[in-house]
């Protein structure tokens, strides 16, 4: 009986693991899609500009909301900063997003020169497979996320 427990937790046991690290990618995908919408909220419910920062720090990313001064004053953190899980990077071959600014107009649409070739983002686990991946895609006119995944 022992030697049939011993054989099943051999089993079990690798699956458990990888079952934890698609949890954490899909939880990790889905505060970042939560925290863009709640930007593109902001914009329209303040009537103010609101921009998207992520940023890495020691090999881990974050993300950070901030209210943009149209006349030129500094940008203000609106919210607080919200690092992403250790083992969850921005695929930054994946994420053409990263190179433009994501920055909410007070009518919810994206400012700057997005189309459909260069609007999304793509999580991956540190050292997971290419395969195993969260993909989040902004629409340029409305501003709305759609969220992809294997």
């Amino acid at each position: 009986v022992i030697a049939i427990i011993a054989l099943l937790a051999s089993l079990v046991i690798p699956a458990m693991g990888s079952l934890g690290g698609a949890y954490t990618l899909t939880r990790q995908g889905q505060i970042l899609s939560d925290q863009i919408v709640l930007a593109r909220q902001m914009a329209t419910s303040r009537n103010q500009n609101i921009e998207v920062l992520l940023a890495q720090s020691n090999s881990n990313w974050s993300v950070q909301l901030l209210q943009v001064d149209t006349a030129g004053g500094a940008p203000v953190a609106v919210g607080r900063r919200v690092p992403f899980a250790d083992n969850v990077i921005l695929n930054t071959l994946r994420s053409p997003l990263l190179t433009n600014t994501l920055r909410f107009r007070p009518n919810g649409r994206l400012a700057g020169q997005l189309n459909n070739s260069n609007n999304f983002l793509t999580l991956q686990l540190r050292n997971g497979s290419e395969s195993n991946y969260f993909t989040l895609q902004i629409n340029p006119l409305t501003g709305r996320v759609s969220t992809f995944r294997p």
